[in-house]
């Protein structure tokens, strides 16, 4: 019987597009034993090139990095959840990296069968795989390849269990590999995902998160009601191959409640489809019949981060800069305040409103497609003051800068009744980069963007370009 590591392999391997798996014992365990196809470890070092041998070592001591640590959140996520069903044993033999798991002993449902369900099991059903989806998420990891063969329906006891499987294309949120690397099924990609690998070398990793998992979840959803395999449009002209438009979808057999709850999913804009553990709650009105009209694509509340106030409320972001305005909004919104932890800080059925209300008191800034008018703002109304080094300040307007001595912009500051700020400037909106020059030997950049001119530190200016606010 063939032996790898501490395993003795029940029988031959099976081959598969990027790895060779087979099932295992070990200690009268079974388990699901995967070889991996690469990387490959220089084992016979004889035989390389001293640079080839020093990257292809460098290669797999970050292969090795990664999924320790890739291992180490999903273990975590498992133990609040464990229909994930992650690695237990990663290791190498040689030049070869294997990973086991716990192999599955029950009968798995197709996706025929589970469509010919009871309503009230296929929702029972979803309600459980977003609830494995939000472990997850939570410890910032993106599935990568959500699509039906990885998700495992069980049925245990009397009731029908999705199991998570195959983390194996996985990577954190906002830091996919690079495009040529990013795998998983090309017709369960998202938008932003298909975007991503077919922009080769410009795409922006920040734009893959866990809202990703989500778009494809939508589809397999579609498919557990219909038990048809979704056929996408195939785009000849295109970089990338396919494209679903929720508009197209003929919901044949969805419950018109279920059906709203898939078109939020399905929404182009990541920001504006539903979170995991939204979708938890989501089901609620979705078992009741009721259709869900809107997504904000993130919990109503607000979030101090450095020394800002982030509020999110129906789908539109404010800042605030003092804890009083934010309060305030939070009280009127009946919201809390948190930290960038998670921990609450203010309760608003707590607090004691001081006077006004979110919408009409505190200068916040609105964005993420808010309108000018929610807070009281107009495009030349001043937000705040900021100082940008020991003799100069600038006046952030709603859609311009303006920069004034220090002593020029306190007065200001006190007459308008807006913060004063000692922190780093931040951009104008939307800046038209007409000129950079480099000065103090290269450690600062002046930005001349049409009539202002900002001083940066090089961490800023290459932040603000990589944040697309230049």
């Amino acid at each position: 019987m063939t032996r790898v590591g501490k395993y003795e392999l029940e029988d031959s391997w099976t081959i598969v597009a990027r790895c060779h798996y087979a099932f295992a014992r070990k200690d009268g365990k079974r388990y699901f034993l995967k070889k991996l196809l690469e990387p490959k470890y220089p084992s016979n070092p004889e035989f390389y090139e001293p640079d080839m041998l020093k990257r292809t070592k460098k290669v797999c001591a970050d292969f090795e990095r990664f999924q320790e640590k890739i291992i180490a959140d999903l273990t975590k996520a498992s133990k609040s959840c464990d229909q994930i069903i992650c690695t237990l044993d990663f290791f190498r033999e040689k030049s070869t990296y294997y990973k086991a798991s716990e192999a599955i002993s029950d009968r798995i449902y197709s996706v025929e069968e589970i469509s010919r369900l009871s309503q009230s099991d296929r929702y029972s059903i979803i309600r459980k795989y977003a609830t494995a989806l939000k472990a997850v998420a939570d410890v910032n990891i993106v599935h990568g390849d959500i699509k039906p063969e990885n998700i495992f329906i069980v049925k245990r006891g009397s009731s029908f269990t999705p199991l998570l499987i195959d983390f194996d294309d996985s990577y954190y949120t906002s830091a996919p590999p690079k495009p040529e690397l990013t795998h998983g099924s090309p017709e369960y990609y998202s938008p932003e995902l298909a975007k991503y690998i077919s922009d080769g070398e410009k795409g922006k990793p920040s734009s893959i998160t866990c809202k990703s998992d989500i778009y494809a979840s939508a589809l397999v959803i579609y498919e557990w009601f219909t038990g048809d395999k979704l056929l996408p449009k195939r785009m000849a002209d295109a970089a990338y191959p396919y494209m679903v438009d929720a508009k197209d979808l003929s919901f044949k057999s969805i419950p018109e409640s279920l059906r709203s709850l898939l078109m939020l999913m399905l929404d182009t804009n990541p920001a504006k489809r539903p979170s995991a553990e939204q979708i938890i709650k989501m089901m609620d009105s979705v078992e009741r019949g009721e259709t869900v009209i809107s997504s904000s694509g993130e919990d109503d509340r607000i979030v101090f981060k450095g020394s800002k106030y982030i509020a999110t409320f129906k789908g539109h972001k404010y800042t605030f800069f003092a804890l009083d305005q934010a309060k305030e909004f939070a009280i009127a919104q009946k919201i809390d305040i948190f930290t960038e932890k998670g921990e609450k800080i203010f309760d608003h059925t707590k607090g004691e409103k001081s006077g006004g209300t979110g919408g009409s008191s505190g200068r916040g800034t609105s964005g993420g497609g808010s309108k000018e008018s929610d807070l009281g703002h107009i495009a030349k109304e001043p937000d705040r003051v900021e100082v940008i080094d020991s003799k100069w300040c600038y006046i952030i307007y709603k859609k311009s800068i303006k920069k004034v001595l220090i002593k020029d912009g306190k007065t200001f500051a006190e007459t308008h009744k807006i913060p004063f700020i000692g922190k780093e400037p931040e951009p104008p909106v939307s800046p038209i980069e007409t000129k950079v020059e480099y000065i103090a030997g290269g450690k600062k950049v002046k930005v001349h963007t049409g009539g202002s001119v900002l001083t940066l530190t090089i961490e800023q200016y290459e932040r603000f370009k990589k944040e697309g606010k230049l």
